[in-house]
């Protein structure tokens, strides 16, 4: 499983012309290709932040073995 992590930058009205609110999301993808695709589509946003993507180091996740 892989994370990507995000944060968008936000202009308010009610706040001084160099402050900012922040916005944080993240989404868990199965392979590396899919977030490294959404990744690089974060990469094209003029608000980005900050993006990253992570590898689960642990996690409760189970599978069946069907």
């Amino acid at each position: 499983m892989y994370i990507v992590c995000y944060t968008i930058r936000q202009k308010k009205e009610n706040l001084l012309p160099e402050e900012y609110e922040f916005h944080s999301d993240w989404k868990a993808y199965e392979t590396l290709q899919e977030a490294e695709a959404v990744y690089n589509n974060l990469l094209n946003r003029e608000d980005l932040y900050t993006a990253s993507i992570c590898k689960t180091v642990k996690s409760t996740d189970y599978k069946e073995n069907v």
